[in-house]
């Protein structure tokens, strides 16, 4: 498997932009405890979430959007993953989706239809 050029100039532009955020690049910070089990169930389908960190007191799970965005589907795929480790972990769960074309970090809340300043 391997990109042609084209494509790996567009995921390289994907990375850069995300570690030059600050707010994406802490998923990425040396300090987090990043979990290398990514394969989880949730007693039906098998999970595999894209990146999960540990920042010393919260779980971030983070799901990467390249594509056509689909608000309902992604936050319900998002919150499945959220309620798999909050059945395993005692510290708090957030989650995110990570659109990279364009950037935009989304978090997900478990109601559908966030309080209006919580909005995105």
């Amino acid at each position: 498997w391997s990109l042609d050029d084209t494509d790996k100039a567009r995921v390289v532009g994907w990375i850069d932009g995300m570690l030059n955020r600050p707010e994406s690049a802490a998923f990425f910070a040396d300090s987090c405890q990043v979990e290398t089990e990514m394969e989880w169930t949730d007693g039906e389908d098998v999970l595999r979430p894209d990146r999960v960190v540990f920042d010393g007191t919260t779980w971030h799970i983070v799901d990467f959007k390249t594509g056509a965005e689909d608000r309902e589907k992604d936050r319900l795929q998002v919150l499945g993953y959220m309620d798999v480790l909050a059945s395993l972990e005692s510290a708090p769960v957030k989650g995110w989706l990570l659109h990279l074309n364009p950037w935009r970090l989304v978090e997900i809340h478990r109601e559908a239809n966030p309080r209006i300043f919580e909005a995105d």
